[in-house]
C-alpha cells in the first residue's frame, strides 16, 4: 500500500467488473502489504531457525578474506522475507577500506522484474511476467539498520591481518575471527531491538543482581532481596528473546518499584543513611521513576531509562565497596585504597561535573595525568596544541546542558578538514590511556582518525545526536602498546569532510597498574 493510503482496500470483483493489469496488481500488492505488516508487528527482524542452513556466515580457510554465507531464511525491518537458496561465496576487499575498522557481512532483499515478453502480433503489449524476490550479501563498513537488512556477522579488521578465520571461542571472537554474537534472531523468538541496547540491558541486569545481592547478605535489607530475583526473572525473559520496547520498560519499572523501597530502608539504617552515595543513587532513582511514569515511550527513553539504573547500582556499588573490600582484605590480607569515581563509559559522556583524579571504568583504574583547556592560552602553548590544513576553522563560547539537566559554559574549536594536533604528558610506556573529549553532540557522524607520534592507532567513530542536551565526553582508548614514552604527539585528523570537528577540552587518563 501506498504511504498516502489511508486504509486497506481490497479489490472487490463482480460480473461485468472489467480488470486491467492495474487491479490485478493491486490485489498482489495488498497480500503482500499485510503479510508485510504481520512480519513487522508479530515477529521480529533477524534469521529464522532451523532453516536450511541457517545464514551461517563460515571463512573459507583458504589463508585469504573470502567467507561463506549458507542458505537461509531471514525477515529485515520492512517485513519482507529474505531468501538466500545457495550458498554465497564472497570476498572481503580490504584495499577498500582506512584500517582498523569493523565490516559487516550484511544481508538484504530486493524486487527483480524477470521473464520478459512482447505479444508478436501486437509489440506494443509487452512486459515482464514476474518479479523475483531476491536477496543480496553485501560487506559494509557500518552496521545496518533493521529496515535496510539484517546482520549475518562481522569482523573486525585491522592492517597486520592476513586471513579472516573461524572463531576458536565464539563467545570471544578475536581481531579477524567472525563474529555473530550481534545477529537478530526472528520468529516469535527474539528481539524487536538492536542487539547493542540488549548487551546494555543485559550488563544492566548484571550490575543490578549484585548490588542487590550484596546488600542483602551484608545489611540485611528485605526488599534487596526481592529486588535480586525480579532482576533474575527479567534476565530469564530476555534470554528468552521476549523483549522489546514494549516490555522493556515494565520489566525494568518493576525492579525501579523494589528500589523505591530499598530506598526508604536505607534511609532507616543508621550507618548508611547520612552516606553521600545514598543521596547519589536517590537521586538516579528518582529520574528513574519520572522515566517509567511516562506513558509515550521512546527509544531515547528506553536509553535514558538504561543510563540511569548504571547509575543509580554505580552509586549502591560505590556505597557497599569499602564492606566488600573489607571483606575481600580478610581474605587476601590486602586493600588497596580507591578514593575515586566508578563510572562506564556511558556515564562518562553524560558526566556532569568536573572529572575527579581516579576513575574506575570496566574495572580498570585510571589516573588523571594530563589535562588540556581549549582557548586557554597557557594550556594551548603548554601542549603546542595547534590546528594544520582546515578548510575553515570557528572559536566558540557555548552554554548547553547535560541530560540530567546541569548547564556548562565553555569554550571551544571547530573546524573542517585538516586535523588537530598536540602532546600529552605524564605518561608511562605500554599502559592505555583513556581520552575524554566534550563536544557539541547536536549532530552525529562524526569521525576522526588519531595518530600517535606519527603511527596509525584507529578511527574515532561518534555517532548519534543529541539537540537538547548538547554537552557530552567522549572517551576514545589508546592501546598501551602505542604509548613508547613519557610524552607523546597526538594527532587528530578529520575523515568526515561534511562535519565540524569540534572541541571543547580534553582529560587523559592513564591506567593504573
Amino acid at each position: 500500500m501506498t504511504e498516502e493510503s489511508k486504509e486497506y482496500k481490497r479489490v472487490s470483483f463482480f460480473r461485468g467488473f472489467f480488470a486491467s493489469e492495474e487491479d490485478f496488481n493491486l490485489l498482489v500488492d495488498y497480500s503482500r502489504e499485510k503479510d508485510k505488516l504481520h512480519n513487522q508487528l508479530f515477529h521480529s527482524p533477524g534469521i529464522v531457525l532451523n532453516f536450511s542452513g541457517e545464514l551461517k556466515v563460515t571463512a573459507r580457510e583458504k589463508g585469504d578474506f573470502s567467507i561463506e554465507v549458507a542458505p537461509g531464511y531471514a525477515t529485515d525491518g520492512q517485513g519482507n522475507d529474505i531468501m538466500l537458496w545457495e550458498t554465497k561465496v564472497l570476498a572481503i576487499d580490504v584495499s577498500k577500506y582506512k584500517l582498523p575498522l569493523v565490516v559487516y557481512v550484511v544481508l538484504k532483499y530486493y524486487d527483480e522484474p524477470v521473464d520478459f515478453i512482447t505479444n508478436k502480433a501486437n509489440p506494443q503489449y509487452k512486459g515482464h511476467k514476474r518479479i523475483a524476490e531476491r536477496a543480496k550479501v553485501e560487506i559494509l563498513p557500518n552496521p545496518p539498520e533493521l529496515d535496510e537488512g539484517v546482520e549475518l556477522a562481522r569482523v573486525r579488521l585491522e592492517e597486520e591481518l592476513k586471513d579472516v578465520r573461524n572463531p576458536a571461542d565464539p563467545s570471544r571472537p578475536e581481531t579477524g575471527e567472525i563474529d555473530t554474537r550481534f545477529v537478530p534472531i526472528a520468529g516469535s523468538f527474539g528481539w524487536i531491538l538492536s542487539p547493542e541496547v540488549v548487551s546494555r540491558i543485559f550488563a544492566v541486569y548484571n550490575d543490578m543482581k549484585m548490588v542487590f545481592m550484596q546488600l542483602n547478605k551484608l545489611y540485611d535489607l528485605k526488599y534487596s532481596l526481592e529486588a535480586y530475583q525480579s532482576a533474575i526473572t527479567a534476565e530469564m525473559v530476555s534470554i528468552a528473546g521476549k523483549l522489546d520496547y514494549r516490555n522493556a520498560f515494565k520489566l525494568l519499572k518493576i525492579i525501579v518499584d523494589l528500589e523505591k523501597e530499598i530506598s526508604n530502608e536505607l534511609e532507616n539504617t543508621p550507618n548508611l543513611s547520612q552516606r553521600k552515595e545514598v543521596g547519589e543513587y536517590k537521586d538516579n532513582l528518582q529520574a528513574l521513576l519520572n522515566l517509567t511514569s511516562a506513558t509515550d515511550i521512546t527509544s531515547e527513553d528506553l536509553n535514558n531509562l538504561i543510563i540511569y539504573q548504571a547509575k543509580a547500582s554505580g552509586a549502591l556499588k560505590k556505597l557497599l565497596a569499602p564492606r566488600v573490600a573489607e571483606i575481600r582484605a580478610e581474605v587476601e590480607g590486602e586493600l588497596e585504597e580507591f578514593k575515586g569515581e566508578r563510572l562506564s563509559m556511558d556515564e562518562i559522556k553524560i558526566w556532569p561535573k568536573e572529572f575527579p583524579e581516579e576513575i574506575m571504568v570496566d574495572n580498570v583504574r585510571y589516573k588523571l595525568v594530563d589535562k588540556i583547556d581549549i582557548l586557554d592560552d597557557a594550556s594551548e602553548k603548554e601542549h603546542e596544541f595547534k590546528l594544520g590544513g582546515v578548510k575553515e576553522e570557528l572559536r566558540q563560547k557555548q552554554n548547553f546542558f547535560f541530560p540530567d539537566g546541569t548547564r556548562i559554559s565553555d569554550r571551544g574549536r571547530l573546524h573542517w578538514e585538516g586535523f588537530a594536533q598536540f602532546k600529552i604528558k605524564n605518561l608511562k610506556p605500554e599502559l592505555d590511556v583513556l581520552v575524554i573529549r566534550r563536544i557539541d553532540y547536536a549532530y552525529g557522524g562524526l569521525k576522526t582518525e588519531i595518530e600517535v607520534d606519527g603511527e596509525k592507532v584507529g578511527v574515532w567513530e561518534i555517532t548519534g545526536n543529541d539537540r537538547k542536551y548538547r554537552w557530552r565526553n567522549m572517551p576514545y582508548i589508546i592501546n598501551g602498546k602505542f604509548i613508547k614514552k613519557e610524552e607523546v604527539n597526538v594527532k587528530q585528523i578529520a575523515i568526515s569532510a561534511e562535519r565540524d570537528v569540534n572541541m571543547f577540552g580534553y582529560w587523559f587518563y592513564q591506567a593504573v597498574v
